[in-house]
């Protein structure tokens, strides 16, 4: 579902990366996400849609985040759970 979004903004110069999350928990989804951030360098924007706003969420503490971007996503709040 992101491909499309993901050639656009290759093409606009972005360097961009898709996580295919495992779905298998929470903490997976998360892991894979931090996976994915430590091959990253300089500053990051997390996407979330649907359940992946959840997983920045917990990923987005990350020093390397400069932002999250939720598109309607579960956003949870401090002690609260999806």
């Amino acid at each position: 579902g992101w491909r499309g979004v993901y050639d656009n903004l290759s093409k606009r110069g972005y360097r961009v990366t898709i996580v295919q999350n495992p779905l298998t928990s929470l903490e997976d989804d998360v892991a894979a996400t931090k996976r994915a951030l430590e091959r990253q360098d300089g500053p990051v924007i997390l996407v979330g849609h649907s359940w992946g706003g959840t997983i920045i969420t917990e990923a987005g503490v990350d020093a390397k985040v400069a932002g999250l971007v939720y598109v309607s996503a579960l956003s949870p709040d401090a002690g609260e759970t999806t």
